[in-house]
């Protein structure tokens, strides 16, 4: 079988037998799963992660001890990323777009965000497109758990993130390389605020098991109606850092 065949069938069996084994790690069955099925947890998160109205976030990017300052412009399900260190990214579901000195370029799928262990990717929106045969494996007080593998090429093997039904947010993630037993990284997303209608979240905290990392993302959001179009001029155009 070629390479590339053998890794999508890897990938496609890993989501069902970490399912079945988080349910018979469980000591308590979980209750049945609602009629919103994967599809629907997906449909109504993307809408939730969207924002119809332009909005921006004046953020902070700090990793054992140091800091950056950074911006977030998000216009539908695309977002622009700048930090001071250097980063300078269109962010959409399933495509990353950097700077690169005079010149853009499509990003490697590990790219992280200067002086940090967060992948450009990850701070992509929800979309169903990036999320390959999801499957909701555990439903109770912490929220929804929804498994499912990212498709190539991404350095995840397996990803497991936990909704909040009341705002069809995610508030927890963890991310798996290689295999369902290799947990490399652990995300909380928290400090929800409604802005433009849709949640955003007020603090991203990603901590990486080996080495031990942690990168704290605190975000200030505000409407932002007059922001710029979020395309290929703007990556081209002067930097949307505050002076």
């Amino acid at each position: 079988m070629p390479r590339h065949q053998h890794s999508r069938c890897r990938r496609a069996l890993l989501v069902p037998a970490l399912a079945g084994a988080m349910l018979a790690a469980s000591s308590v069955a979980p209750p049945p799963v609602r009629a919103a099925q994967a599809d629907d947890l997906l449909a109504a998160a993307a809408h939730a992660a969207a924002a119809p109205i332009p909005v921006r976030a004046t953020a902070t990017v700090g990793r054992d001890g140091a800091s950056d300052a950074g911006v977030v412009l998000q216009r539908g399900r695309v977002r622009y990323v700048e930090t001071r260190a250097g980063t300078r990214a269109l962010v959409k579901p399933g495509k990353v777009v950097v700077r690169d000195g005079a010149r853009l370029r499509k990003a490697a799928p590990d790219a992280t965000l200067d002086g940090s262990n967060v992948l450009l990717s990850d701070l992509a929106v929800v979309s169903p497109l990036t999320r390959r045969t999801p499957q909701i494996s555990d439903t109770g007080p912490m929220g929804t758990v929804l498994t499912w593998a990212p498709p190539p090429p991404s350095p995840y093997a397996l990803v497991v993130e936990t909704f909040d039904p009341a705002q069809s947010a995610v508030t927890r993630t963890k991310y798996y390389e290689e295999s369902i037993s290799n947990l490399v990284k652990m995300r909380r997303d928290a400090g929800y605020t409604s802005v433009g209608g849709r949640p955003k979240p007020g603090e991203i905290v990603m901590d990486t098991v080996r080495p031990a990392s942690t990168t704290t993302i605190a975000l200030a959001w505000s409407e932002a109606p007059q922001a710029p179009a979020l395309g290929l001029d703007l990556l081209r155009g002067p930097s949307q850092l505050a002076p």
